[in-house]
């Protein structure tokens, strides 16, 4: 794939196969929904396309992987749950 190089060197955030993020846009989508959830608590899908003004397929992405590497995090804290 020719996008792989970029991925490579971090230039470019692949959250699934269709949908594929420059590394500082991925940050800044990241920082406003982060942001956005701070401030009103659990968020939905239709929340977040209106906030970044999108479509819905580009806003489960980004919602998913979120979601991942929260998950992620959670069983890195809990250590043997």
């Amino acid at each position: 794939m020719f996008i792989t190089p970029l991925v490579d060197l971090g230039e470019l955030v692949p959250l699934n196969e269709g949908v594929v993020y420059a590394r500082a846009e991925y940050g800044r989508l990241v920082a406003q929904i982060s942001e956005f959830m701070r401030q009103n608590g659990p968020t939905s899908a239709a929340e977040v396309r209106d906030l970044l003004d999108t479509s819905r397929k580009y806003v489960i992405a980004p919602l998913e992987h979120l979601d991942q590497r929260q998950s992620r995090a959670a069983q890195g804290r809990c250590g043997s749950c």
